[in-house]
């Protein structure tokens, strides 16, 4: 379901100068394969429910765990609050003072 998104950021990254090769693919292509960058791109056109893709432990934890280097995540900050997972992990980096959500 989220192939055209993969390859609408295919053409997007593509035509960025400077970035060298970037790959881009679902997070499923990157289980048990690490990235000096990951960019975890959380969109979604419905309504969030904890059965969908976002409300998925595993693909959370293989998203967030296979950066080496820096992890950015992109999405709506609101929406995203309204699953328990990602509830979680944003007051665990605010507690821990890793970063500033806005």
């Amino acid at each position: 379901p989220y192939r055209s998104q993969v390859e609408l950021l295919r053409k997007q990254t593509a035509s960025l100068t400077g970035l060298g090769h970037v790959e881009v693919n679902t997070v499923d292509q990157y289980q048990g394969r690490d990235k000096d960058v990951i960019l975890y791109s959380c969109t979604r056109s419905t309504k969030p429910t904890e059965s969908d893709i976002l409300g998925d432990k595993n693909r959370l934890t293989v998203a967030i765990t296979r950066a080496r280097h820096k992890l950015i995540i992109i999405g709506n900050l609101n929406l995203l609050r309204d699953y328990k997972l990602f509830n979680t992990l944003f007051s665990s980096i605010s507690t821990n003072c890793i970063i500033s959500l806005s």
